[in-house]
């Protein structure tokens, strides 16, 4: 079931999203870049990071947007536009720019050919396009947000006012909704998340602090998943957590088990050495082994099951209004009149 989220909630939830973006994004070193893996061919420039994880980060714009849409009554695909208008800008801006200016400087000094650095530039304005006419779609989107709305309950779910079980406390009206998601939707995000980030890892050099940002969309599909078991999130928050501080703990914590248990022999600093690597391994696996689990069938305290909230949203936009029932004949049937009753009413004025 989606649910929705009214004007107020929204945009103080945007503005915090956008103000602690803006304060990571400051606090990032100014030479952050992914430095390309060297090939056999043309030296590319190292890719810019920042863009990248100001995206990510403004994803729960995103999603708080959607419910945003849904509480005016409509779609959520609108509030996506911003982020392939900023997607697009930045990579035409940040990447493709400085890397055909490399290879064309390249292709200059070793005698090739002008075409695909023509075919280059054609693609860069390509981008530009595109970018500009998603960032007028992006004025249709911020109008949609700022659209009141509807009062009463609408094909997504009831009014944000209804839905508040604690008040009318802003911070719980900020709170998503996450529900349920089976088995197979699941598997297939972190399959297609894992191959996405080795592809990614094959081609770029990704710093260990930045990978845990890359597995957010499996921590996301996580958390309705074990919902939909009837569990709580607090696996995969474990799970993650555990998984992005191993970065920072890796280093010191080798250094301090090989002058520890060096005397203990080569396994004792091996076990102390690693041991936040074996932690986030037995968490991960016992996270994918309670998303394993069938879901609960029917409704529980996290909502429908996916697929009865599929077919009532199926049912919801597809049924048409209907005309009201016509009076059946029992309606005009009168009470039989004694003639007892009619000699009492007879010769009395009507009310």
């Amino acid at each position: 079931m989606a649910w929705r989220m009214g004007r107020a909630a929204f945009w103080r939830f945007l503005v915090i999203n956008l103000l602690v973006v803006a304060a990571i994004v400051l606090l990032l070193p100014k030479d952050l870049d992914l430095p390309l893996k060297d090939g056999d061919s043309v030296p590319l420039p190292p890719v810019p990071i920042k863009p990248i994880i100001a995206l990510l980060l403004c994803l729960p714009s995103g999603w708080m947007g959607r419910r945003r849409l849904h509480d005016a009554g409509k779609g959520g695909w609108h509030t996506w536009i911003p982020f392939l208008a900023f997607a697009c800008f930045a990579t035409a801006q940040a990447i493709a720019a400085p890397m055909m200016l490399k290879y064309a400087f390249w292709a200059q000094a070793h005698g090739e050919s002008a075409t695909s650095v023509q075919a280059g530039m054609v693609g860069i304005f390509a981008l530009w396009l595109c970018g500009l006419l998603l960032a007028a779609g992006t004025l249709r989107t911020v109008f949609l947000w700022l659209q009141p709305g509807d009062v009463q309950d609408n094909r997504y779910g009831p009014a944000p006012a209804s839905t508040q079980q604690w008040g009318t406390a802003p911070v719980i009206a900020m709170l998503p909704k996450v529900g349920r998601l089976g088995r197979l939707p699941f598997w297939i995000i972190v399959v297609v998340n894992y191959l996405a980030f080795r592809l990614l890892n094959d081609q770029v050099h990704i710093p260990m602090e930045l990978v845990i940002l890359l597995y957010l969309p499996s921590f996301a599909a996580a958390v309705p998943r074990l919902h939909d078991t009837g569990r709580t999130a607090a696996p995969a928050a474990a799970a993650f957590a555990i998984g992005a501080i191993d970065p920072f703990l890796e280093g010191p914590l080798k250094h301090w088990a090989l002058m520890a248990f060096a005397p203990d022999g080569l396994l004792g600093s091996f076990f102390a050495g690693n041991a936040t690597v074996i932690v986030a391994n037995i968490a991960t696996f016992y996270l994918l082994f309670l998303c394993w689990q069938p879901g609960e069938p029917g409704s529980n305290q996290y909502g429908q099951g996916p697929a009865e909230a599929a077919i009532d949203d199926f049912v919801t936009q597809s049924a048409s209004p209907q005309a009201p029932a016509r009076p059946t004949a029992q309606t005009y049937v009168a009470k039989p009149v004694t003639r007892g009753a009619a000699q009492r009413s007879f010769g009395k004025r009507a009310n």
